[in-house]
């Protein structure tokens, strides 16, 4: 609760006096204080609790490794993300790894190794399969592949999480400058209510403009998302 309010010290007291307790929690509590220490920038901090947990025999000693991956990609140290991310491969957390895995080849440029991971994601089902057809779906964008990226998100519109597929739809109608598209989609958004309040009036705004639909009583956003 403290984490998520924002309250560092208090957060790191709680999972502190769990570890050095005989409490069942204390390994959960090692793992929630790398998280705590990652969010707050502490590398060194993060680092020392999840490769503790690593070398222990701990049931969370896996999500440690998908954890130290995630912190190691963050400070950009390719090589050793991977090698956490591999390992995982092997486990019950193979799809997590697959992922991020598909993610940090994205992150240095290496396009095809991330498509096959992602590719290879889909082939699990379940939700996995939603997760790797999104960043699928943003990768074809991201390189120009717009009409294939469309396929992707299409076909998610089909799912429970259908949500994800429109945003990605209305950002990529703007992308292409198909202000109507991105009206219609937007409409959409609006209507199930699943956008911050923030973000969809300065989208509505942005396209307004676009559209040359602007009338004194609109307030131009304190920051606009695609100029």
């Amino acid at each position: 609760l403290e984490a998520i309010a924002g309250n560092y010290e208090e957060a790191k007291t709680c999972f502190t006096e769990l570890i050095y307790s005989e409490s069942q929690n204390k390994t959960y509590a090692m793992l929630e204080l790398g998280k705590l220490e990652a969010i707050a920038g502490n590398y060194e901090e993060a680092k020392t609790c999840f490769t503790e947990l690593i070398y222990s025999e701990s049931q969370n000693k896996t999500y440690a490794m998908l954890e130290l991956g995630k912190l190691e990609a963050i400070a950009g140290n390719y090589e050793e993300a991977k090698t956490c991310f591999t390992e995982l491969l092997g486990t019950n957390n193979k799809a997590y790894a697959m992922l991020e895995l598909g993610k940090l080849e994205v992150s240095v440029g290496n396009y095809e190794e991330a498509k096959s991971h992602f590719t290879n994601l889909i082939y699990l089902n379940g939700r996995d399969k939603t997760y790797a057809m999104l960043e699928l779906g943003r990768l074809e964008a991201s390189v120009g592949n717009c009409e294939k990226a469309k396929e992707y998100f299409v076909e998610l519109i089909q799912t429970p999480d259908w949500i994800y597929a429109i945003q990605e739809l209305l950002f990529l109608a703007i992308k292409e400058e198909n202000y109507e598209e991105a009206s219609q989609l937007l409409n959409t958004i609006y209507n199930a209510n699943l956008m911050e309040d923030n973000q969809l009036s300065n989208i509505t705004f942005y396209l307004k403009y676009k559209l040359n639909l602007l009338t004194e009583n609109d307030k131009e956003p304190t920051k606009n998302y695609f100029c």
